[in-house]
């Protein structure tokens, strides 16, 4: 798509998306660190809820089965399935493994990406509102079954499938958010009140920064323990939220850095074949200069892997 026939709004929003999805991965490998895990927490309240909902957002125009989805989705899960592996032993960074099963690290999204646009077309038979509350009970009830963890990523793709869907559904985001605008220094408020606590909590006490970390980050199921449940679906509502403030905050005029918001796929892509060996140089050393490196790193990242090079090659 040209750049003068591209929505200026989303492009900022998915420029602060992507610089969070790199920040939120140097501070996953070091939530260890209160401080880290704290910002962490922040991060993941939130970011990948809004980038799902945006990518159903935009795929509203797929109204039956495509073959475009093996070939813009599929292929590359199963080459950077590889790619990864072969980073890993050659560098000895990264954990991955060669099990084409089990999504590495950031490839997850594409499996999910490929999995949520292959039955969204099915949806259309349904009712919207019975079709949307039954994905969100499989979502949650999801989590009491083992053998979804790690293969093919499904617990996360499923959880996160109703977000997807949302989005799916919402016709027209500007007009909704027009509609409640009346609201809106309610949800922007309300939205800073809950980051606050969330990262204030975190870093207060490692037990409640745990149990952040396990309402915003669906890796793994409940393991059998029903107080998971109402802990994911706290972190559901609390993320819907936070997110409806956000969006209210993102600038409708075009910057510099807006451009970086059309190449986010490469980033995603790409960025953990840096991400992994700057974080090897940050053990033992102090914790706020884990936290400048890292967001400096995660600035520089997105801006090198958005360069028009990337993305011709």
């Amino acid at each position: 798509m040209q750049t003068k026939n591209r929505n200026i709004y989303f492009d900022n929003l998915k420029t602060i998306l992507i610089v969070l999805v790199v920040l939120g991965h140097f501070t996953n490998l070091n939530r260890t660190n209160l401080l880290m895990g704290a910002i962490n927490n922040v991060i993941y309240s939130f970011h990948m809820p809004v980038f799902i909902f945006i990518s159903g957002y935009f795929s509203k125009s797929i109204s039956s089965q495509r073959f475009l989805e093996i070939e813009n989705i599929l292929y590359p899960f199963i080459v950077f399935q590889f790619i990864s592996f072969a980073f890993t032993k050659i560098t000895g960074f990264g954990f991955d493994s060669i099990n084409i099963f089990i999504p590495t690290y950031q490839n997850w999204y594409l499996l999910g990406l490929f999995f949520w646009r292959t039955i969204i077309p099915y949806y259309k038979f349904f009712n919207k509102k019975f079709s949307f509350f039954f994905t969100i009970i499989l979502a949650l009830v999801i989590g009491f079954f083992d053998g979804f963890n790690d293969f093919l990523g499904l617990y996360r793709i499923i959880y996160y499938f109703p977000i997807f869907l949302l989005g799916y559904i919402c016709s027209d985001l500007q007009i909704v958010l027009q509609k409640i605008s009346n609201y809106k220094y309610f949800f922007i408020c309300i939205s800073l009140i809950f980051l606050f606590i969330i990262f204030a909590l975190s870093l207060y006490n490692i037990r409640i920064n745990n149990i952040f970390f396990s309402a915003f980050t669906p890796i793994t199921n409940y393991n059998h323990k029903i107080n998971m449940l109402f802990t994911r679906m706290s972190g559901y509502l609390i993320s819907i939220i936070i997110s409806i403030g956000l969006l209210f905050l993102i600038p409708v005029k075009r910057y510099k850095f807006t451009y970086i918001g059309e190449n986010t796929m490469n980033i995603f892509l790409l960025h953990m074949f840096l991400v992994f060996p700057i974080n090897a140089c940050l053990s033992n050393i102090p914790n706020y200069l884990i936290l400048i490196i890292s967001l400096t790193s995660s600035l520089l990242i997105s801006l090198l892997l958005s360069f028009n090079i990337i993305n011709k090659i």
